[in-house]
């Protein structure tokens, strides 16, 4: 069994023939006496003893013409068989030595590997059981009995066989033995001895095979605990064309500066904290901020956690639950908490991809002050008449928003395709924020010469709002108030250009481009940014 092959259920994959020349190396051989018969006999011996397998078995075939009675020969070329993973022609080499002398050391035990690895348990446990009666105490033995229990699903017994196998002799088995006895207690549902286990193979081969599929079995183990923990963190310097998204305004209040540079910064780090069988949990922490060179009023802090919690309820399909709460500053003023729950699920098609598909359920609160302004008409007034722009424009509300994404991978043209829709409804404590929208995405990702990867995405939203806007529909003199629902059609577009640098550091280029056309003057502007950012990641699983 390969290191890969960590979980619940037990496979023998293709790295088997690397275990059986791994063990088989720790084997001592049949015994070789000198040779009596000749150049083709001492040749072939020393094909053997030398490990030149593929040139010794031709002489030893023809070694065997010459003394077709001796049953060395014969078990001399199942071993080399069996180092070259031919075990069907080692069984074969093998029934001829029992035929010539049944006694041969060793031959109950290359009977066991050579039905071991042509599948048939049941001949192999009984050749193993032979061989430890032979030669008891022999750990190579235990470690295959110990292998066929766990293929037969008795981890428990399998474990306590391996565990035996380690304590016999340690230098003949390890790191193998405690692999499989992780496996195996894994299995049994022993997460302590499970842990253990792995943890020796770590300490036993560091920095091989067996460790890296160690440190993987322990990330996939059942149990509390840090687990498949990731940081990224970036920092990049963006121009902005629109940093206060004024759209047409007369009112209310205009702001001298629209433009600016800007410096961000952002930080995700996450943790799984448990998993079992089929459920895990785990959470994550993140940050954003950025500060002007000129509006400074408009520098954001943006922290925020979360909760998920994973179901698997099919090898291809996963049910996840997040919760999650955000806390805005604006200019050092609080501005915003924002907390959400949102039901997900993830299937995969396999080479026809991944579809994700969620709702969210959301609830916010705003913390800046409206100000109900005179009515048009009144000495000094602006306002639309009969309106309380401060309760009309209080955000405070919650909101459902729901979706599908599916991406698609072109094999053939090395590309990345994606596609989706979403929906949302919002219901604000004032009229002005509420509303419906329809969104629809298009994307994709391409890698490119010299390791640079291309993405790109484009999206329209239509947010038909419930009401009339409480602010101007013009935005010369005089002031008009529209009558009819305020209507925003807004198109979106994303192109990045990133390259790695290192194994955990990349560098990308963003351009970003937003169009709200409305009918409301306000609301009726764009923004383009262009932004390069450095990016830090560290993953361990």
């Amino acid at each position: 069994m390969s290191p890969g092959a960590a979980g619940r259920s037990v496979t023998w994959p293709a790295l088997k023939a690397v275990v059986c020349a791994w063990l088989l190396a720790l084997v001592p051989g049949p015994a070789v006496s000198a040779p009596t018969t000749g150049d083709a006999r001492r040749e072939a011996v020393d094909l053997v003893q030398s490990r030149r397998c593929e040139t010794a078995i031709p002489a030893l075939e023809l070694a065997r013409r010459g003394d077709p009675g001796d049953a060395r020969l014969p078990l001399l070329e199942a071993e080399c068989q069996i180092r070259l993973q031919r075990y069907a022609d080692a069984l074969a080499s093998l029934q001829e030595v029992k035929r010539l002398d049944p006694r041969q050391p060793e031959l109950d035990l290359y009977f066991g590997i050579a039905h071991y690895h042509t599948g048939d348990l049941a001949a192999a446990e009984k050749d193993f059981e032979a061989a430890r009666r032979s030669s008891p105490g022999r750990a190579d033995t235990d470690l295959y009995l110990g292998l066929i229990l766990l293929q037969r699903s008795e981890p428990r017994r399998a474990a306590e066989m391996l565990a035996r196998a380690r304590r016999t002799d340690a230098d003949a088995v390890e790191p193998v033995a405690s692999y499989y006895e992780g496996l195996a207690w894994s299995a049994a549902r022993e997460d302590t001895q499970a842990r253990d286990a792995f943890r020796r193979v770590q300490q036993l081969a560091p920095e091989s095979d067996w460790a890296e599929a160690a440190g993987r079995a322990l990330a996939s183990a059942p149990g509390w605990g840090p687990r498949g923990s990731f940081v990224e963190a970036s920092s990049g310097v963006e121009y902005n064309t629109n940093v206060t998204l004024a759209g047409s305004d007369l009112a209310p209040g205009q702001v001298s500066g629209r433009r600016d540079v800007d410096t961000m910064w952002s930080l995700v780090a996450g943790t799984e904290i448990y998993r079992g069988d089929r459920w895990s949990l785990g959470g994550l922490v993140n940050y954003y901020g950025n500060a002007h060179t000129k509006l400074w009023q408009y520098d954001l802090e943006y922290p925020g956690s979360s909760l998920w919690l994973d179901y698997r309820l099919t090898p291809d399909t996963t049910l996840r639950f997040q919760t999650e709460v955000n806390y805005a500053w604006y200019g050092y003023q609080p501005y915003q908490v924002l907390g959400a729950m949102t039901p997900q699920a993830y299937h995969s098609w396999h080479d026809y991809g991944i579809t994700w598909a969620y709702a969210k359920f959301l609830g916010g609160s705003y913390f800046f002050q409206n100000v109900d302004y005179p009515d048009i008409g009144t000495p000094g007034g602006f306002g639309p008449r009969g309106v309380n722009e401060a309760e009309a424009r209080n955000r405070d509300g919650w909101g459902i928003t729901g979706g599908v994404l599916h991406t698609l991978p072109i094999s053939a043209l090395d590309l990345e395709l994606r596609g989706g829709f979403n929906y949302y409804h919002y219901w604000s404590v004032g009229t002005e924020w509420r509303y419906t929208g329809y969104e629809g995405l298009v994307g994709f990702r391409k890698p490119l010469l010299w390791e640079f990867v291309l993405d790109g995405q484009a999206g329209f939203l239509y947010r038909p709002f419930a009401h009339p806007s409480t602010y101007p529909q013009n935005d010369t003199l005089p002031l008009q108030y529209a009558n009819v629902d305020r209507r925003d059609n807004v198109w979106q577009f994303e192109v990045k250009l990133e390259r790695p640098l290192t194994s955990w550091l990349k560098a990308s280029f963003r351009y970003y481009y937003l169009d709200n056309g409305s009918n409301t003057a306000v609301y009726n502007y764009r923004q383009q940014i262009w932004g390069g950012y450095l990016t830090v990641s560290f993953r361990q699983r």
